[in-house]
């Protein structure tokens, strides 16, 4: 058995925010945090999948239980100012640009990233380095050999 439980993508739920009235995350709230509750009854971690810019849900989903939040997007999530905002908790699983440097990065640009996000995000833990989400396939081999090299430096 493992130490976590996926809850789920809820890029619905909270893709919503943009179009509807705040009322209608907070419907939603008290089934997310039952459905969180649950998990950590069983003695597992809460992780969850949910792209886009929710951060301004973070202090609702910490408070409802979450313990690892992925993808963490630099394209659309400040990572620097959530590490300053909520610490270690959640865990940041991501902050590695899939969009923009990954792709269209030179390796230096790759390097540079990676080691700041270690240093930066990864310090006093809270972090799971890695990409934002799943590598594109125009990504670079060159600039993925960067990413890994620094991953293993840092």
């Amino acid at each position: 058995m493992g130490d976590a439980a996926f809850a789920g993508k809820i890029d619905n739920c909270l893709a919503m925010l943009s179009t509807a009235p705040a009322d209608d995350w907070q419907e939603i709230r008290p089934h997310v945090c039952a459905m969180y509750a649950a998990v950590k009854a069983h003695g597992k971690r809460v992780f969850i999948h949910s792209c886009g810019k929710v951060d301004e849900l973070f202090p609702d989903l910490i408070a409802c239980g979450l313990d690892v939040f992925n993808p963490f997007q630099p394209e659309v999530i400040d990572v620097e100012q959530a590490k300053r905002e909520y610490g270690r908790d959640p865990t940041f699983f991501g902050g590695i640009s899939t969009q923009r440097t990954l792709p269209y990065g030179t390796v230096q640009q790759v390097r540079d990233e990676v080691r700041r996000l270690i240093e930066i995000v990864g310090r006093d833990g809270g972090l799971i380095a890695a990409p934002a989400h799943a590598i594109p396939g125009d990504a670079r081999p060159e600039n993925i050999e960067a990413m890994l090299e620094a991953l293993h430096e840092g």
